[in-house]
């Protein structure tokens, strides 16, 4: 039987078992049926990671991430093109045949026919190639399968190969590599399909977010001299919340117990540091420690990092655009629209230009906020970037900052709260007149450890005490209560931090 009456035989007894395949449009076949990319004969020299797809170690003075392809691919590729070759032919000379580009359906049922008309194993190197480079996501597919490990994906160029950022070992080369710019757009505009967006010469820069949780960011020509460019952040649910960044770390009970109880405070909270850092991972487990009655708004770029955990009862997510487009909203307008709202608190994704001065004139009115800002230093710093272009706020409303944290990337690739600083300001009778000083900024904690002396005269456990109706004693019992039911958290092995907040507030 030829291989068209046998695809097609095929796929017809798998719509007959109810195998559905299906799509708002399918993105055009790149014009090359060979394969879209290459591996690379590269191999670690010395292994730290093993899995079994990959190998991840040492290669000269930086780190390779190799897929197993090699020594097989040699002969391989040639195989590859030809299998790919066959199924365009296929999909083309099937007419109105519509598929799900990355359905793990298509792509085995694509891998089987594959197998039995080459006569190789289905699990082959080549069969698995072919059905992921049409049918799934090229290249990237290879990566994304191991999404536990691997954080972002990085295409800086067709001429290099692709990178990656992985969670233990930091950022990686791999042994993958696009065939062309061509290729790399083609593949990058399938991860963009399901976000109704496309990587094009009308549209050279991209920022979106997908139904699976992926953050692109992609440009190419002109913008891109080098050709397209592109980040893919990789989402997970687990990597975020209080219990994580307590097992990564990341937080110890001391620290938490503070923010908890600043946040309880209805501080105005800001955190900084570089990016990857761990900003907006830290603001959404900060996110699981606010009250569940309050109405929280929650106001970000296009890019769905902040979409509520369920134990708000009264929450608002609001989009803000990029765009020259005077009809649609920035994130400036959004923040400016969110206090008509009549929120109890605002959530900011990342303030950088007029939407911090829309934040700190909300929290003059009793709005508070919680928001991510990039920059390197701490202390006097982040006040010397609010004041500064773009964002410009007036020196009166910067007066409303109560507490920076600072986020850092360690040696070890481990993302760390560097330090967290008290600002106090003499125009809101914080300082003792006598001192003669516009504003004072104290450090609370020195390597993760609170300092007891300061913490005696903290804002945040002062403020915390005041709105509790405490003495500030009683509020440093409650810090040293908070720690050690959080230490009794970490010992119970649970993960369920909500529930955790609920029993301790007898809430259950």
């Amino acid at each position: 039987m030829e291989f068209s009456k046998i695809i097609r035989a095929k796929i017809a007894t798998a719509s007959a078992q109810g195998f559905s395949i299906r799509r708002r449009h399918v993105p055009a076949v790149a014009p090359s049926h060979k394969l879209s990319f290459s591996f690379l004969e590269s191999y670690p020299e010395e292994v730290l990671l093993e899995t079994a797809n990959a190998v991840l170690g040492k290669s000269g003075s930086s780190l390779l991430y190799s897929i197993k392809a090699h020594p097989e691919w040699i002969s391989a590729k040639p195989l590859a093109d030809a299998m790919k070759s066959d199924m365009v032919d296929l999909v083309i000379g099937a007419g109105n045949t519509q598929y799900e580009i990355g359905d793990k359906s298509a792509i085995d049922s694509a891998a089987a026919l594959l197998s039995e008309r080459f006569g190789v194993p289905q699990n082959s190197i080549a069969v698995k190639a072919a059905a992921l480079d049409l049918f799934g996501y090229g290249p990237l597919s290879f990566l994304l399968e191991d999404s536990a490990n691997i954080e972002e994906i990085v295409i800086n160029g067709p001429l290099y190969p692709i990178s990656l950022y992985h969670s233990k070992y930091g950022f990686c080369t791999t042994n993958i590599k696009f065939v062309s710019e061509q290729d790399s757009i083609h593949c990058i505009n399938k991860l963009l399909d399901s976000a109704d967006k496309e990587l094009a010469s009308d549209t050279p820069i991209v920022d979106a977010s997908t139904l699976s949780g992926l953050r692109i960011h992609a440009q190419q020509s002109p913008y891109s001299p080098s050709g397209m460019v592109a980040s893919i952040r990789l989402a997970k649910p687990e990597r975020s919340g209080p219990a994580f960044l307590l097992a990564k770390g990341t937080l110890n009970p001391e620290l938490l117990a503070y923010l908890w109880m600043a946040v309880d405070a209805r501080l105005n909270l800001l955190i900084t540091g570089p990016p990857a850092s761990g900003k907006t991972t830290l603001l959404k487990a900060l996110a699981e420690v606010m009250p569940r009655y309050e109405r929280v708004v929650a106001i970000e770029e296009e890019t769905d990092e902040l979409i509520m955990h369920s134990n708000f009862t009264n929450a608002v997510y609001l989009i803000g655009k990029k765009s020259a487009d005077k009809s649609e909203s920035t994130i400036s307008d959004q923040v400016a629209n969110a206090l008509r709202l009549r929120p109890d608190r605002l959530i900011i994704g990342e303030i950088r230009g007029a939407e911090a001065r829309d934040a700190f004139f909300g929290s003059n009115t009793g709005v508070p906020f919680i928001a991510t800002m990039h920059v390197s230093g701490s202390g006097i710093s982040v006040i010397s970037r609010l004041e500064s272009r773009p964002m410009l706020v007036d020196h009166a409303l910067v007066s409303n900052l109560d507490l920076a944290i600072h986020m850092s990337l360690d040696g070890a690739m481990q993302r760390r709260i560097a330090g967290i600083s008290e600002y106090k300001w003499f125009s809101r009778a914080e300082i003792n007149p006598e001192r003669a000083e516009e504003f004072e900024i104290n450090s609370m904690f020195s390597n993760g450890t609170p300092k007891k002396e300061e913490l005696r005269y903290s804002k945040a456990i002062t403020y915390f005490a005041m709105r509790m109706k405490m003495s500030p004693s009683e509020a440093i019992k409650e810090f040293q209560s908070r720690s050690k039911a959080i230490y009794s958290f970490i010992s119970s092995g649970s993960r369920d931090f909500q529930k955790f907040i609920l029993e301790y507030k007898g809430f259950e």
